[in-house]
């Protein structure tokens, strides 16, 4: 959810949280993610925008035995995003990753996109 609380200038809010398990035995389904917050503030005028997205995904703790776990032309207008992923380094593994048992999520990554839109 997010709205522009002042001219120009959006905040926003989002979280989830999903449970799973077995009617039979109670046992956590495989590949449920994990709870979730985060915001974004931005500023936007209609042709340039600046803003930055927080996110945090919690511990799951709740998975089946069978899972192992661990923490161009003159119409042309251009979109930069400057994007920054896992900022921390955390070493992590996404609970609906098919490699999670052998392989971490990806470490810090800054990427610069410049998207041509026409």
């Amino acid at each position: 959810m997010a709205a522009e609380v002042v001219p120009r200038f959006v905040l926003g809010a989002a979280g989830d949280m999903l449970r799973g398990e077995l009617k039979d035995t109670k046992e956590p389904l495989p590949f449920m993610p994990a709870a979730r917050v985060g915001g974004l503030a931005r500023w936007d005028n209609g042709r340039y925008s600046l803003g930055g997205e927080v996110r945090h995904g919690f511990k799951q703790d709740r998975v089946p035995d069978a899972v192992s776990e661990d923490d161009p032309s003159g119409l042309a207008t251009d979109a930069f995003t400057l994007r920054v992923d896992n900022i921390g380094n955390t070493k992590y593994r996404d609970a609906t990753s098919r490699i999670k048992t052998f392989a971490y999520n990806p470490g810090r990554n800054v990427s610069l996109v410049d998207r041509v839109l026409f």
